[in-house]
């Protein structure tokens, strides 16, 4: 019999045709239903559609004196209520990582996309500053460090460099501000991607690493994420102790059991896989070198941090590559007498100077808000206590780590090195906020350990105390972020007014600026002379309001200059008006009364921006 006989002989089946009735497939539906992502998903996904829905109904022009907080729509604060929450159950229903990475990332975008989105100007008087400078690099091919303000960026170029080449190419100069506007969002993403990368190098529990993550990025309101050379170097010196912790450690954290204190210690939390191979080592130290470099060309402090934490972990015996701290100490002391050698000639006096004085450094590092108004106060203490609040849980979380005899020996080092800041200055009186801001994503692990210092210990009112504390740091970190938009946002009426100064201002022209918070750029600091009325001596301050139309007048009218500005913006009379910097209603009045001054000509004015210039006198 022939094949084709076969095959006309067999008998002919319809395919199987499966109807789906209501309940007759439990199979996909059902487990996805039940699995650990199912709720989680869902949390998530409504929190989203409920942030887009509150930025199309958040008003900028509402922002006050809570700053974006007095903005936000009832839906924006549901919509972190229920990520919160989400998130949570996430971690105690052990969802998948894609899971959780998807709700500490939607975070990150609700906190600092925001802005990013809906404002029409980029935010922050110092991103301005900093797209200055890229322009100065752009057209000049080099950065004047003869001034004083620019001897910094002129020694530590790194940063720039790398902008100019990219901006410079790819970019339309008029398309930089709002391509900086998303700063912000790519920095805390890029945080929160290298705080995974280096937490989960410190313990196997993922709950552990994704709430240490999650804690991390809500607790972040320093504001060190937007243009700026920081930004870029604190995502570097996380990814170069991932590196460290990873490829050149020993075990990270060890464990004895608390009854047999002689018994042999094991280690818990080490890196997966085999041990390191001697390629890999090498490997690894010169990516350390690379971006250690990186770092030391673009920050004057990130290096000592990194170089402290380096050495700190190898002295404990974590970092079993004694070489790594040596060869980032000496691309160190390399660049101070090379690319930096201006600066470190010129003003390391001044920086010894601070070297040691812990007092000093830590009270010029406190904030004094005892002049700022009510609202101020309560965004100061929000941030305070939320920095307490982290404090106490790490605290806690060795505690009961120690108690099951276990040392988080890594994450104790990296939270401690940061205090060399405050040991060697008080770097323009932000000390504090660095040393929390490095030692923050340790913090967030150790605290996290608080919940749970093993995997055995987390139950339903574990989860019940970690939505609540976490519900509190969001609650405070709204303040304390989001608390002083009124005058780190600026309109557009404010960049035309700054814009009208700066290209139409002869080179030597004086600027007085009532506070340098508004969109002035650096490019032109040394060609200009500034006066910034806010950091004048308070006797000063105090004189020029009482009789400002005969003070201002005779300023503007110094012909040593050829020509005298005075601007005055929204943002600068909200930051006088919240920090206490004039006295009560300063600025307006300045304003008020050099409108009907016969001795001052206004150049620029609405609502939101005023600029005056000398008048000048013509004959017949």
């Amino acid at each position: 019999m022939t094949s084709e006989h076969l095959i006309s002989e067999a008998p002919v089946r319809a395919p199987a045709v499966r109807v789906a009735t209501a309940g007759s497939e439990p199979g996909s539906s059902a487990r996805f239903a039940r699995s650990p992502d199912a709720l989680p998903l869902v949390g998530l996904s409504v929190s989203a559609i409920l942030w887009a829905v509150a930025l199309f109904q958040l008003d900028t022009d509402a922002i006050g004196d809570f700053g974006l907080l007095d903005a936000f729509p009832t839906t924006m604060y549901v919509a972190f209520g229920l990520l919160v929450s989400s998130m949570i159950l996430a971690v105690h229903r052990r969802a998948t990582d894609r899971v959780l990475a998807a709700h500490v990332g939607l975070l990150v975008l609700m906190l600092h996309a925001t802005p990013a989105i809906r404002y029409e100007t980029l935010r922050y008087a110092w991103s301005w500053k900093h797209l200055g400078i890229v322009h100065e690099l752009t057209t000049q091919h080099w950065i004047d460090g003869s001034g004083r303000d620019l001897a910094i960026y002129h020694n530590w170029p790194g940063f720039f460099s790398a902008a100019a080449t990219w901006l410079g190419t790819a970019v339309d100069p008029r398309g930089w501000a709002g391509l900086a506007q998303w700063a912000p969002p790519a920095f805390q993403l890029l945080y929160a991607l290298a705080a995974y990368a280096v937490l989960q190098n410190l313990t196997d529990d993922r709950r552990v690493v994704w709430l240490g993550v999650w804690l991390f990025a809500i607790a972040n309101w320093i504001g060190q994420d937007y243009f700026a050379p920081q930004s870029m170097a604190f995502f570097l010196f996380l990814v170069t102790c991932a590196l460290a912790l990873r490829f050149a450690s020993h075990p990270t954290t060890i464990t004895r059991r608390p009854r047999e204190r002689n018994s042999t210690a094991h280690a818990i939390g080490t890196p997966r896989g085999e041990p390191a191979t001697e390629a890999t080592r090498r490997a690894t130290r010169l990516l350390v070198v690379a971006l250690a470099t990186a770092i030391v060309v673009t920050h004057p402090l990130t290096p000592f941090v990194l170089i402290a934490a380096l050495v700190a972990l190898t002295v404990t015996g974590v970092v079993r590559d004694r070489r790594l701290a040596l060869y980032v100490m000496a691309v160190q002391v390399v660049w101070l007498f090379t690319g930096a050698r201006g600066f470190s000639g010129d003003r390391g006096r001044d920086l010894l100077a601070g070297f040691g004085a812990l007092r000093s450094n830590l009270d010029a590092s406190l904030e004094d808000a005892s002049r700022a108004d009510a609202a101020q106060r309560l965004v100061s203490t929000a941030g305070r206590a939320e920095v307490a609040l982290l404090v106490l849980l790490a605290a806690v979380g060795l505690w009961r780590r120690t108690r099951r005899g276990t040392w988080d020996v890594a994450a104790a080092v990296l939270i401690a090195t940061p205090l060399v800041i405050i040991a060697a200055n008080s770097y323009g009186g932000e000390a504090t906020f660095r040393v929390y801001l490095f030692a923050l994503p340790f913090l967030a692990f150790v605290a996290a350990t608080a919940f749970a210092p093993d995997e055995r210990a987390w139950r339903p009112i574990t989860a019940v105390v970690a939505l609540a504390v976490s519900g509190a740091l969001l609650a405070a970190t709204l303040f304390a972020y989001y608390g002083k938009e009124q005058w780190t946002h600026f309109t557009e009426s404010e960049v035309r007014a700054a814009e009208l100064v700066f290209d139409d201002a002869p080179t030597g022209s004086l600027i007085i600026e009532g506070t340098d918070n508004y969109p002035a750029r650096f490019a032109r600091v040394n060609d200009l002379v500034f006066l910034n009325l806010a950091a004048e001596p308070r006797a000063s301050r105090e004189e020029v309001v009482s009789d400002p139309a005969a003070t201002i007048a005779t300023w503007l009218d110094d012909r040593r200059y050829p020509d005298a500005y005075l601007i005055i913006t929204a943002s600068q009379r909200a930051e006088a008006r919240s920090l206490g910097l004039f006295p009560a209603g300063g600025l307006d009045r300045i304003e008020r009364e050099l409108l009907t001054s016969p001795l001052v000509e206004v150049l620029y004015r609405d609502d939101d921006a005023v600029v005056f210039s000398r008048r000048e006198i013509t004959n017949g």
